[in-house]
């Protein structure tokens, strides 16, 4: 009785109470030891059971192994097994398989496969479900799908508990098809109906991104089967595939309360769908339920508002977190970093330094994703100088060889144009393989057109063992497109499917296929190319196509293709735009007028301009005409000495740039307002002669800013580097490092 209502020392008083004491009342010992998961004190028991001569049975033992239930008793259960070999009751199948599940769940996979393969000829259903399940437990997703193949094969039904389990291993899209047989297998065995099979198999789905077969999972459960957690997985499903849109209509059909899962969903939707007043009636909601106080959900309310751009929002929730993790502290600063507010976002780190130093009770210590998450907060923004201060304080933390870290490092100083210096971190911490740092270092010399250092790059990281994947090969493709070495993209494109079978082509991949042909004029054939693909080309792929023929000058293809992409987003303002800007090049004004009506009638907005410099600690945004910064007058006199010098080197502005129906002298005017020219002129009067600038830019750079930056990095003896979406120009002496190919 004692043992089963989990009292181990009243069970132990009553035992020792007995004048006389048998196989029965030892094992009942045992019992209240082991159920209580205390296995030193069930070794104990067996060996004093042992010592007063009574021998342990089967049952003894298979009750003393499930005290065994984690890591820290892995050692217990190697004695409670050799044990079991000295009474040779190794050979009982139930005892193997009490033994196999023992060690599934203490960790060990070598010392369950050693037992598994000494029970060649007392395998049962129950030892190769456990089999499967500790192979899946233990990420050997490939090994676990074998042995559950190998059983059906033999005629075994696999259990309800191993089948969920090897289904949670399913996790990516390249599993989906093992995931839909288990699914079947399911199905066939009358599980599918039990609610933790149902949110299981729904779970495998999500993970694997198969929203749709989710949803009918979803929908066929009933009703009244449904708890809050089928609701969750559902919502995460969407989430993580990014449809939050699709999450939010779902929570409006909710009729159970949610908890705090639900919230950091629905808070994670929002964010994707950037609809902040679902955000707020939400953090009312929240407030009601009195899950403000819990910190992921606060984590969660401070990344809602800062990527709906309300950082004001997003620090009155985190100053009210009564506590904070380290996650707290990362996404407010990294919300700061990304609003330009670096000043702010220095002093936020730290004070969260200081009150680690200090031993504060609110006190957290930076962890090597804190640095990860900042470091490439800064580099998004070119923020060189707060990106310095970050990676000093990561060397401090004694994480300067995390493998992490330096890839993060790596990146910022790829994005902030010190290509020498990437190289030089990348040689420090590049001493294991590790595929993520090597793709790090590759695609910076593939954003900046140094192809051939990517490919040298990318031919070393295989001889020294490390294996490509996907990003491996889009970085590749891209240092291919960016300097027209289209055959050789073709030929590392072909290689996916030949000697790289391990590596998914990927729409991606597809993307930067048609980019590299429509770079090199093969418009036709990069056309015909998205036409074929296996899966619909997204909206990037037919962008990067209709930026090739406006550059090659083929309008009639251009027209053809920003129909296509409208057709696929009717709400996409490059298609638009692109269309609006082939009329007015082809002189068609009205055309022109009518396109931009109908977007305005429609509510599609053109993106503005905006670029970007860092200047000490504080971030500069510029829009194209820009005169609101308190130093307009200084830069417009800069601006104009520039442009007197430039004439002087035989500047002549390409006013074919500027698509508005004005004469040439305001052609003139409007292309020397563009956003990035006053983004330079105000490093040129702020900084020191020879500092560095850095400039960044939301939309492609236009030629005619091309031309003038390389003058302007001449006249002014400055390194200048302007960082667009589509690649990263590095300007020095009068020349850029993409050679006039972008």
């Amino acid at each position: 009785m004692y043992a089963h209502c989990d009292s181990p020392g009243d069970a132990k008083a009553a035992f020792d109470a007995l004048e006389q004491r048998n196989l029965y009342s030892w094992t009942g010992l045992v019992a209240a030891f082991a159920i209580s998961g205390q296995s030193k004190e069930t070794l104990r028991a067996l060996e004093r059971m042992r010592q007063d001569g009574v021998r342990p049975d089967a049952v003894t033992f298979i009750t003393a192994l499930g005290s065994c239930g984690d890591p820290e008793s892995l050692r217990d259960g190697i004695r409670i097994h050799q044990m079991v070999v000295d009474s040779r009751l190794e050979i009982d199948p139930k005892v193997s398989n009490a033994l196999l599940n023992m060690y599934k769940k203490c960790g060990s996979l070598s010392h369950a496969k050693r037992v598994f393969a000494k029970m060649e000829r007392t395998r049962n259903v129950i030892s190769w479900s456990i089999m499967a399940g500790a192979h899946a437990l233990h990420g050997n997703v490939w090994e676990a799908l074998r042995h559950f193949r190998f059983m059906l094969l033999l005629g075994i039904k696999a259990t309800k508990s191993a089948m969920v389990t090897i289904l949670s291993a399913c996790s990516s899209p390249a599993l989906v098809q093992d995931g839909r047989m288990i699914h079947s297998c399911i199905a066939l065995s009358g599980f599918e109906s039990e609610l933790l099979v149902a949110n299981a198999v729904m779970t495998m789905y999500g993970r694997c991104g198969a929203v749709e077969e989710a949803r009918k999972v979803f929908d066929a459960m009933d009703e009244a089967l449904r708890d809050v957690v089928s609701w969750n997985i559902m919502l995460s499903t969407y989430v993580h595939n990014d449809r939050g849109k699709d999450a939010i209509q779902l929570y409006q059909r909710m009729q159970l309360r949610p908890d705090k899962v639900t919230y950091v969903s629905l808070l994670s939707a929002c964010s994707s769908a950037e609809d902040v007043g679902l955000g707020r009636v939400l953090h009312k909601q929240i407030v009601n339920d009195e899950l403000e106080k819990n910190v992921i959900v606060g984590n969660a309310l401070v990344s809602m508002y800062a990527k709906c751009g309300s950082h004001t929002e997003a620090r009155a929730v985190f100053d009210k977190m009564e506590q904070r993790s380290i996650i707290s502290w990362t996404t407010i600063i990294s919300a700061y970093v990304r609003r330009r507010l670096v000043a702010e976002a220095c002093h936020l780190f730290q004070q969260m330094l200081e009150l680690e130093k200090n031993g504060s009770s609110q006190r957290v210590k930076p962890d090597a994703l804190a640095f990860v998450t900042i470091l490439n907060a800064c580099a998004d923004v070119s923020a060189l100088e707060q990106g310095k201060m970050v990676s000093e304080q990561a060397a401090s933390c004694g994480l300067s060889s995390d493998k992490a870290v330096g890839t993060a490092v790596v990146n910022l100083y790829g994005k902030c144009g010190e290509i020498e210096e990437a190289r030089r971190i990348f040689d420090a911490v590049c001493s294991r393989p590790d595929v993520q740092l090597w793709n790090a270092m590759i695609a910076v010399y593939a954003q900046f057109g140094q192809s051939h250092e990517a490919l040298k790059l990318f031919w070393r990281m295989e001889m020294e063992g490390v294996r490509p994947d996907s990003f491996s090969f889009v970085s590749i493709l891209l240092a291919c497109s960016h300097t027209g070495l289209e055959d050789q993209g073709k030929s590392y494109f072909t290689s996916m499917t030949t000697e790289y079978r391990n590596v998914t082509r990927t729409i991606q991949h597809f993307g930067c296929v048609a980019d590299l042909l429509g770079r090199g004029g093969r418009l036709k054939e990069a056309e015909e190319f998205l036409e074929k693909l296996p899966v619909k080309p997204d909206a990037v792929a037919w962008t990067s196509l209709l930026a090739a023929c406006r550059n090659h000058r083929d309008l009639k293809r251009a027209k053809e293709v920003a129909n296509k992409l409208l057709r696929l987003e009717p709400r996409c303002a490059t298609g638009y735009v692109a269309l609006s800007n082939i009329y007015a090049e082809l002189q068609k004004w009205h055309a022109v007028a009518k396109v931009r009506k109908f977007m305005a009638e429609q509510g599609v907005k053109k993106e503005r301009g905006v670029s970007t410099i860092e200047i000490g600690k504080y971030m500069h945004d510029f829009a194209t005409g820009d005169d609101a910064h308190p130093r307009n007058r200084e830069i417009r006199e800069e601006l104009a000495k520039l442009h007197s010098q430039m004439k002087e080197c035989g500047y002549v502005p390409d006013t074919k740039m500027v698509l508005h129906f004005v004469d040439e002298q305001e052609k003139e005017r409007l292309l020397f307002s563009h956003s990035e020219r006053l983004a330079i002129a105000l490093g040129l009067i702020s900084t020191p002669l020879g500092t560095p600038l850095r400039v960044t830019k939301n939309l492609r750079v236009c030629s005619d800013c091309h031309t003038a930056t390389k003058l302007i990095s001449k006249i002014a003896g400055r390194k200048i580097v302007v960082r667009d979406p589509t690649r990263f120009h590095l300007f020095k002496d009068g020349k850029c490092s993409c050679q006039d190919y972008w």
